[in-house]
């Protein structure tokens, strides 16, 4: 086993390892490949797409058919590399690798597998179009990008447990973490095994230009970062025509995608991957928003395309607060002070009609003066086509919709993948951010309830005792009246939200539960129109 052995601590070690070492695949995918290559309906071209959907065996195909063969000579493309082999070498390939079943196999691998399937979706969408006549280059350059990884995840899979931990949960160097587990810099010896495969030849220019030639990235950053629009960008540019020259090159889509890609793995709202946002935005020559809306909408067809499966996929955190990441840091040591005694929320005041009428009346007046910019965003959310570059966007402009019709707190929450738990994305009128507020789902039966299927439930003095027992502990500090709103909100035939507001503690006049409630509509019409678009766009 890779563990029992010593790994090799320069980059012709590596680059001689990874070359025999066979990328295994799951045993149900080999013999789907089989049947694709042995089927005598499938032209050439067909049987390609066809493969391109199990990337080893593109790679295995790839570097057989291009061994040897000058940087001019190469198959890049798979249809290529396929018509020089012959389909029955390509079926003795394929034969020959070693499959598992899909549990057996390394996590890293699968993991890594799926950002290169999520890069090449980006680089479709963003680049292809655009670049038409070199689709060939950017398809299967961003594709087989991360192929070396694979090779790595195969050999020595706790390594990349180890780099996940090290890096994404504790918060290490990752040039200080490589030289400690490979000896290298990764981007060294992903550089030399791709051009010993013979991939196509952006691929190791991309990983040169991440070790040795940071210059031009650099200075890219640099304007992407301080010139607000593309009018800006280009006047900069227009002063610096070498980095213009370079920043232009095709080759750097596919360093792009599968920056993107990577970046969006644990977080989409760090720092690192805004800068290859507002990179392929200054590339694009396009406005930054309408960039990374078309980000979100690729990498949620990327999702939509793969099977199901256990393992993770950035889009799945589309619809997660911006600040959540998925690996929390780990908590260094430290004394533990005295636990303070549990602060208790303030008890709800007594029912009293006359207060509570006169709360209402305050109410409508109010509602009333602000009922023409309350219509104006309620359109606003349902216009269609959508003018939301993003969910985040979508979910900003219910928030500041449900303020409009009087409600002074506001909380919005979405499900986890897995609906055990919701977390906050939106929140208004508390003293502090919400956005590491948790609720587990299953203790709750109110929470169970509402995520069974849409409803309103309108909590006011006169029930207040019948489901005060009920509202999870932790939101009893944050609306700590008698007077609650709750609402969840469906796409398709499952719950995906959970808005929650109040009127600071004030009784709910009836024309504000109107609106709270026609509010609500209006969001789940507005996701409907936004999910669309993003599929018509795919």
């Amino acid at each position: 086993m890779a563990n029992q052995r010593v790994l090799p601590k320069t980059v012709k070690g590596w680059v001689d390892l990874l070359d025999r070492a066979p990328i295994p695949v799951a045993a149900s995918e080999l013999k789907a490949a089989r049947e694709i290559v042995a089927s005598d309906r499938l032209s050439l071209r067909d049987i390609a797409e066809r493969l391109q959907q199990f990337p080893p065996m593109v790679l295995q195909v790839m570097r057989a058919a291009n061994r040897g063969r000058a940087v001019d000579n190469r198959a890049e493309s798979l249809e290529v590399a396929i018509n020089r082999l012959g389909l029955g070498k390509v079926e003795q390939l394929i034969k020959a690798m070693p499959s598992k079943e899909p549990e057996q196999l390394p996590r890293g691998l699968r993991q890594t597998l799926i950002i290169s399937q999520h890069a090449s979706t980006q680089a479709n969408g963003l680049f292809a179009q655009r670049l038409a006549r070199l689709w060939t280059e950017i398809h299967w350059g961003s594709l087989l990008f991360l192929a070396p990884c694979w090779a790595l995840c195969s050999v020595a899979p706790e390594l990349y447990e180890q780099w996940e931990k090290r890096v994404l949960r504790q918060g290490e160097s990752e040039a200080k973490v490589e030289k400690e587990l490979l000896g290298i810099r990764l981007t060294e010896m992903a550089a030399k095994l791709s051009e010993h495969w013979g991939l196509p030849e952006w691929i190791a220019r991309s990983y040169e230009l991440l070790g040795q030639e940071r210059r031009f990235l650099v200075k890219a950053l640099h304007v992407a970062r301080t010139c607000e629009t593309p009018q800006q960008q280009l006047q900069k540019l227009d002063a610096e025509q070498e980095l213009a020259i370079w920043l232009t090159q095709p080759a750097n889509t596919v360093l792009l995608a599968n920056a993107l890609a990577v970046a969006a793995h644990n977080r989409w709202g760090s720092v690192h991957t805004l800068r290859w946002q507002q990179l392929t935005a200054l590339y694009l020559r396009e406005p930054l928003g309408q960039v990374q809306g078309l980000i979100h909408q690729l990498a949620a067809k990327s999702a939509r395309q793969l099977p199901s499966s256990a393992h993770w996929h950035p889009a799945q955190a589309l619809l997660w607060p911006w600040d959540e990441v998925r690996f929390k840091p780990e908590p260094k040591t430290e004394l533990k002070p005295e636990p303070k005694a549990e602060a208790k929320p303030a008890a709800a005041r007594p029912a009293d009609p006359a207060r509570e009428n006169a709360e209402k009346a305050a109410a409508r007046a109010q509602l009333a003066k602000q009922l023409p910019q309350w219509k104006t965003l309620i359109a606003q959310l349902q216009q269609s086509p959508s003018p939301f570059n993003s969910v985040l966007q979508l979910t900003q402009c219910a928030r500041d919709t449900a303020v409009t019709c009087g409600m002074q707190r506001v909380l919005l929450l979405l499900p986890n993948r897995e609906r055990s738990f919701m977390v906050a994305q939106q929140s208004h009128g508390f003293a502090q951010p919400l956005s590491n507020l948790k609720l587990e789902i299953q203790p709750s039966p109110l929470l169970r309830k509402l995520m069974a299927e849409p409803a309103l439930l309108h909590i006011d003095s006169s029930n207040y005792n019948r489901y005060s027992a009920h509202i999870p502990g932790q939101l009893k500090p944050l609306f700590d009246g008698q007077h609650l709103l709750l609402r969840s909100l469906s796409q398709g035939e499952k719950v995906v939200m959970l808005l929650i507001a109040d009127a600071g503690g004030n009784a709910i006049d009836d024309m504000q539960v109107q609106a709270f409630t026609r509010t609500a509509q209006a969001l789940e019409k507005g996701l409907q129109i936004y999910t669309k678009r993003g599929r018509a766009q795919a």
